[in-house]
């Protein structure tokens, strides 16, 4: 190797790398043949390197080509540079791109044109060989490789025909090693954060006490860390696994960290071998460093009892809930956390949910209590009224009149029983008191039909039906429905509750209503009395009541249903909202439970 530069055996192979030997006969052959040819390299770049594949001499010198190489790489073809200066005897330079990433470099001495073009010529003639051994060395490559995998599609089919995860894990460990060629193979796992030895090629027990398996734990704990391969070769800088290979005296060693499906770092392979390993093996093999964690779980899944299963999903399920990533289910998470702790510690309202069914909303009407001529109308339709409120007044004329007589009769017949009595004539007295008791009582009757010219309004309400201001002055009989009112409140609506809410279902509660005529409007209401006993409504069996409707707008009109929330109290709100639901099970499994 040129400027003390060593190729890494475990970087990927983008391009197919032509063989030594034969490239260093091409070399030496192209600089003995070739008058003129001081210098001849088959060069690789890597980045910003230039790794050499073969050169002659050996010794030579490419930082001069760099900037060649630079223009050759840009431009896609070959080119004829000059240089600025001669170095080493080389004044011109010709870079020959003859693969992907490879390129020929001939250094030319001082030459006249015409034979730097003939050099130039046989350079292309003679690259015709690099591209056919390029081509042959891909074809060796891609059919070792295409064996490799099919190998390791084999060692899963060996694998899957373990019965348990230990025996599985061993036989890894023994076909990794027999098929790689390597001397030692150690399958290493982590779990809950320990690292620790599982299986070994060759040997079902060890001691993982010893240096040589803390040293293997170190190196798989290295790798699983970095969450990439790590290779060591001989002449490599020191590390666990330079330690595990001057041990064992291997001159290559790896470490390739085993992922599941979901990408974690499950485990590790930590490899030996006793020779130098190919370039690109552990690439040729990447199959089998890809399922190998997840034909190890799906065996370690098939192999629990139903213990193990409940654990194992409890513990996904935290992992998931306090792991990397998952934030939708931890959202979910803290969401049904704060549920359930407004659940336990927070209060709300306990209300009773209830039927209704209004079953007093008939309009309360005025007639007129006796016989007579509308004098006076006070209320027209629309009008809302008190109780007590004067709507209307009759003509009382002929019985204030009556009235009058009646009062001079009474006048004459206590006049004649004062004087009776001063004449001592007690019949006379007594019937003149008879006569007097009969004017007051026939007075007191004229009194109580003048207070009946007075219509009052019996409820508050609105005035519906009755306008009388065209009947003024007209006749009226008694009995003849005068006004219609339509009551705004104590109207009473029948209320039913659940059979299983009987025990809180008592008069004096108080709730809202909402009609379906009119759900947006809320109506106070008052529960007044409440049956003892159940009744069927619509096959079930539910506790009635009554109740009494505070003052509204509405019209109410009987047979108007509705449903209402009777308050409680304040209750915490898992007994408002979890209770029910445990009591409807609870009484459910009681009935079927044998």
């Amino acid at each position: 190797m040129i400027q003390g530069e060593q190729p890494d055996p475990g970087r990927a192979a983008q391009a197919t790398p032509l063989t030594a030997p034969g490239l260093l006969g091409w070399c030496d052959l192209v600089r003995s043949r070739l008058k003129g040819v001081v210098e001849v390299a088959v060069v690789e770049i890597a980045g910003e390197r230039i790794e050499p594949l073969a050169a002659s001499p050996t010794n030579m010198d490419l930082t001069k080509y760099a900037q060649a190489l630079a223009a050759a790489a840009q431009r896609g073809e070959g080119l004829l540079q000059p240089l600025a200066a001669e170095i080493d005897g080389v004044a011109e330079v010709i870079a020959y791109p003859v693969g992907a990433g490879q390129t020929a470099l001939v250094g030319l001495g001082e030459l006249p044109a015409r034979q730097t073009a003939l050099v130039l010529q046989q350079v292309q003639l003679s690259a015709g060989w690099l591209f056919w051994e390029a081509a042959k060395a891909g074809a060796e490559r891609a059919t070792a490789r295409s064996a490799r995998l099919d190998a390791s599609f084999e060692l899963f089919a060996e694998l899957l025909d373990a019965d348990k995860v230990l025996e599985m894990q061993q036989l890894l460990c023994s076909i990794v090693a027999d098929r790689t060629g390597a001397s030692r193979c150690a399958y290493v796992t982590r779990r809950f954060g320990r690292v620790r030895l599982r299986a070994v090629s060759g040997t079902t027990t060890f001691d993982r006490r010893t240096t040589l398996n803390d040293l293997t734990e170190q190196a798989a704990a290295e790798a699983m860390a970095r969450r990439e391969a790590i290779f060591h070769g001989e002449g490599d800088a020191g590390g666990p696994l330079r330690s595990l290979a001057r041990l064992h005296e291997d001159k290559a060693a790896a470490a390739i960290p085993l992922m599941n499906r979901k990408g974690r770092v499950r485990g590790a392979l930590v490899i030996e071998w006793p020779e130098a390993v190919p370039e690109g093996l552990l690439e040729d093999w990447a199959s089998l460093w890809v399922l190998a964690a997840p034909v190890l779980d799906l065996r370690r899944k098939a192999s629990r009892n139903i213990l193990q299963v409940a654990l194992g999903s409890l513990g996904s399920a935290l992992g998931a809930v306090f792991g990397r990533g998952h934030l939708v289910l931890k959202g979910i998470m803290v969401a049904l956390v704060a549920l359930a702790a407004l659940m336990i510690f927070g209060e709300g309202q306990h209300r009773l949910r209830a039927d209704t069914v209004i079953d007093d909303a008939g309009l309360r009407v005025v007639s007129a209590p006796a016989d007579g001529f509308l004098s006076e109308v006070r209320v027209i339709p629309g009008d809302r009224v008190a109780a007590a409120d004067v709507i209307a007044v009759l003509d009382d004329a002929d019985l204030r009149l009556r009235a009058l007589e009646l009062d001079a009769q009474l006048a004459r017949y206590r006049a004649e029983e004062a004087i009776a009595q001063r004449q001592g004539d007690r019949g006379t007295v007594a019937v003149a008191r008879a006569q007097a008791a009969e004017v007051e009582a026939r007075r007191a009757l004229v009194e109580r039909e003048l207070e009946q010219t007075i219509i009052r309004a019996g409820t508050d309400g609105l005035v519906l039906e009755g306008d009388l201001r065209q009947r003024v002055g007209g006749q009226v009989e008694r009995g003849e429905v005068l006004i219609e009112i339509a009551p705004r409140e104590n109207v009473e609506v029948r209320v039913d509750v659940a059979n299983r809410d009987g025990d809180v279902f008592d008069a004096g509660l108080t709730g809202t209503l909402r009609l379906n005529v009119a759900p947006e409007v809320p109506l106070p209401i008052a529960v007044t009395r409440v049956k003892p006993a159940a009744e069927s409504i619509d096959g079930d069996l539910r506790f009635v009541g009554y109740a009494e409707i505070g003052e509204t707008e509405l019209r109410l009109e009987n047979g108007m249903r509705g449903s209402a929330r009777l308050d409680l109290g304040r209750e915490p709100l898992w007994r408002i909202w979890l209770l029910p639901a445990w009591e409807t099970v609870t009484l459910f499994l009681w009935s079927w439970w044998p």
